[in-house]
């Protein structure tokens, strides 16, 4: 019984610790990460834009039903089955729900945090899709290994996505093989805005991210940066949201100020270079 409460204690400060990573958060702050991030139900790339880029190629049968060249004839879209969609480090859910509430697509959606977790089931009740979304708590790590997970006897989805998690060297191959034959998966990451700085940086551009995806047999159906302008945009909501929860919770429990404050430290530096030298941008592939 010690030893099991040791191994279950050991992978809890695991899992924190690659929540924490994931988001930018200081591991002390973990326990309140929903405190953090309140009043953000997005944190990554602007749902309206994925849920318009998968409308777009979805309705023209990129996801066809076998491997022949070639996008098939589209189907009307009445005849269309629900959509089997993946969701791989989902955070609060809010792509997950918005892919539900337009399409009435099923979205199975996958991350660490339970507490995102229960605040994503908690939302889709409220907004009537919680039979379209499944949210599932689990370390992806864990779960994508071979024949092993909670993935292992899923059928193959239609559409894959990792929003912000892993680049595209990790995530292509995984998401090329959870969609079937002619099916979509989308990465969002951050790119190197010239070759210069993907050498200092030891980062990708978008463009060598893009023979990524084809060195692994897909096709890339759309491959584009986020504008400067949108970048500094969304940076300076995000900091503004994030200076007030920080202001707030330091409030409430003053010993958390000099690690909220360093927190505060590392997003500023990250918007920066998200200005500078780094882009956030997404890329569309079919498995071919």
């Amino acid at each position: 019984m010690i030893r099991r409460r040791a191994e279950s204690n050991g992978t809890c400060k695991r899992t924190a610790r690659k929540i924490a990573a994931s988001v930018g958060l200081p591991p002390a702050l973990v326990p309140f990460i929903v405190r953090v991030f309140a009043g953000m139900e997005s944190l990554g790339s602007s749902p309206r834009v994925i849920a318009s880029l998968l409308d777009k190629h979805a309705t023209q049968r990129a996801l066809a039903h076998s491997s022949r060249p070639g996008p098939p004839p589209a189907p009307r879209r009445s005849r269309q089955r629900p959509l089997r969609v993946l969701d791989l480090a989902c955070g609060k859910g809010d792509l997950a729900i918005s892919l539900a509430r337009r399409f009435a697509w099923r979205v199975l959606a996958i991350d660490a945090c339970t507490l995102f977790i229960d605040h994503a089931n908690k939302r889709a009740a409220r907004l009537g899709v919680h039979s379209l979304c499944e949210f599932r708590a689990a370390d992806i790590t864990r779960a994508m290994r071979p024949r092993r997970g909670i993935l292992a006897r899923v059928p193959a989805f239609d559409i894959a996505m990792m929003i912000g998690l892993w680049g595209v060297e990790q995530a292509a191959p995984l998401l090329s093989r959870l969609v079937r034959p002619g099916g979509l998966y989308i990465i969002d990451d951050a790119f190197a805005i010239n070759d210069r700085v993907a050498r200092n940086l030891n980062a990708a551009t978008l463009t060598d991210a893009q023979q990524l995806v084809r060195a692994n047999g897909d096709d890339v159906l759309h491959a584009a940066l986020l504008p400067l302008r949108s970048v500094r945009s969304a940076n300076a909501r995000i900091l503004a949201r994030l200076s007030r929860n920080a202001r707030t919770l330091a409030r409430e429990r003053p010993p958390l100020r000099p690690t909220l404050a360093e927190f505060l430290k590392r997003q500023r530096t990250a918007s920066r270079m998200l200005e500078r030298d780094l882009r956030p941008g997404l890329i569309l592939a079919r498995r071919a």
